[in-house]
């Protein structure tokens, strides 16, 4: 078998009707679980508060979840922010996917697949202090 890779990036489409973008949500949700396809969906902050019904329905173990932003504006190009906005964002989204979706984001991409050095770095640091805490927690019990 070939493997297959699918990924969706969902952002809010201002200029478009939102309800639309909802149905399409249901759309895909249900013609991915028909066909028993894996997705990888990246999400900005505010899709996520949005979408949230619909995304929780896509919320299952055989599907990824990632990083794209804050809001996808024009302003949040990865390549040109400071280190601390960088980890603000990524903060932010992280919490609000941990926090809606009862499980932590699994990759990440860019708004215009924008990165950098330092947007690698705050994303290394966020993963090395997550095994510090699993780790951790493990040891203590």
């Amino acid at each position: 078998m070939v493997p297959l890779l699918i990924t969706m990036d969902l952002e809010t489409a201002r200029d478009h009707n939102i309800e639309e973008q909802n149905a399409i949500l249901k759309t895909i949700n249900s013609d991915f679980c028909k066909l028993n396809l894996p997705l990888t969906i990246f999400l900005t902050s505010d899709s996520l508060d949005r979408f949230n019904e619909g995304i929780q329905k896509l919320n299952t173990p055989t599907n990824e979840f990632g990083i794209h932003g804050f809001d996808h504006s024009i302003n949040e190009n990865y390549s040109l922010l400071g280190e601390e906005e960088i980890r603000k964002n990524i903060e932010h989204v992280f919490n609000n996917i941990r926090n809606r979706l009862n499980r932590i984001p699994e990759t990440f991409r860019g708004p215009y697949m924008s990165t950098s050095s330092l947007t690698q770095k705050v994303l290394i640091e966020k993963i090395s202090d997550l095994i510090f805490q699993y780790v951790r927690r493990e040891w203590i019990l």
